[in-house]
């Protein structure tokens, strides 16, 4: 028997400092954070605004080698959760074979359920262990739900934004 769904939907994205991005997932006023890197974090805002990028990137050349073999994405899932850690996998129709479903990192997925235009579902059961989760939890004005994050992030080198980041590697 196929497992219920719960569809999300990205409630905000913020950057942290010290190249990660907390993603807030959210269905019916109940929502969970993800958290993920620059890169990740990074594109998923870009898709959000309806940027454009002068050339394309990983998620644009995913797309559209599948769309190059005849398929399309018809759903990404968030399919477990392990040591506050999520898995993800994208579901792929294709006319030219079976299709099939692939593990994909939820960031990942992120970006490309918005590139393809495709919901973002999760498994209902990772979804009430998610929304239980302390570390997971945010509250209505952003905070964390649960001070184990405050200290995780404020134990890290402060970088107050990813363009820092470039700054400080390579001194630009």
């Amino acid at each position: 028997m196929p497992e219920k769904m719960v569809t999300v939907e990205i409630k905000k994205v913020q950057w942290l400092g010290n190249r990660t991005y907390e993603v807030v997932l959210e269905n019916g006023g109940r929502r969970f954070s993800l958290y993920t890197g620059l890169c990740e974090g990074s594109a998923i805002v870009r898709l959000l605004r309806k940027e454009k990028t002068p050339h394309p990137v990983m998620h644009d050349l995913f797309l559209s080698t599948v769309k190059g073999l005849g398929g399309t994405i018809r759903s990404a899932v968030i399919t477990e959760i392990k040591d506050e850690v999520f898995f993800g996998r994208l579901i792929i129709d294709q006319r030219l074979c079976d299709g099939g479903t692939f593990d994909c990192r939820p960031s990942d997925m992120i970006a490309l359920a918005l590139i393809a235009g495709v919901p973002i579902e999760i498994v209902e059961s990772v979804f009430n262990e998610a929304i239980n989760t302390p570390l997971l939890l945010t509250t209505n004005d952003g905070s964390y739900g649960d001070e184990k994050a405050v200290e995780f992030f404020a134990a890290m080198p402060n970088i107050s934004h990813p363009l820092q980041l470039l700054k400080d590697v390579w001194g630009r």
